[in-house]
């Protein structure tokens, strides 16, 4: 997340962008059809390897662990490329943010039109992963981000995602979103 300030019409502006990560849309419907998936290859691997076994104990007991570790290896590779996110993108000025998503759709969020901004955890395996971001506007709609946690483990407070940008531009009361 970076931030600038530039002069506009001899008057110091405010100005932010940068990327973020949100969690994959369809996330858990991959992650249960890799599961299934791996699971099926394996249990195939092992009713081959039992077959086999019969008649050739040698060769089955030497080769045995390099196709399951190479199964493994797949599934935990394509494990980390679901559960790593989707990269958007924003740019916030004193007025309004404009986040973009990967497939190039754009949300812009005026400041004036936002009655809240809920933070809700995000969990994996029991392990907080970030934010689920409810972005709450005057006119009744309401738009959701599954917000992502930096790398970088100092980066862990809702003050350091780009939706604090909306509430603090906004005005918003912390102390009375939080009662919401």
């Amino acid at each position: 997340m970076s931030t600038s300030y530039h002069k506009c019409e001899d008057r110091f502006a405010y100005g932010s962008k940068g990327q973020f990560m949100c969690r994959r849309a369809k996330e858990t419907y991959m992650m249960v059809i890799l599961a299934s998936v791996y699971a099926a290859l394996v249990g195939l691997f092992l009713v081959g390897m039992i077959l086999i076994n019969s008649w050739l104990d040698v060769a089955a007991v030497l080769v045995f662990p390099i196709p399951l570790a190479i199964i493994t290896l797949l599934a935990v590779l394509l494990l980390f490329w679901i559960v790593g996110g989707e990269k958007y993108s924003y740019e916030a000025d004193s007025q309004r943010m404009k986040i973009t998503a990967p497939d190039g759709s754009s949300r812009v969020f005026y400041y004036n039109e936002v009655q809240y901004v809920l933070y809700q955890p995000l969990e994996l395996f029991a392990a907080e992963r970030g934010y689920e971001v409810i972005i709450k506007l005057k006119d009744g709609h309401s738009y959701t981000y599954d917000y992502i946690y930096s790398k970088r483990k100092h980066l862990r407070t809702k003050e350091d995602t780009p939706f604090f940008i909306i509430e603090e531009r906004a005005g918003i009361n912390t102390a009375k979103r939080d009662y919401i």
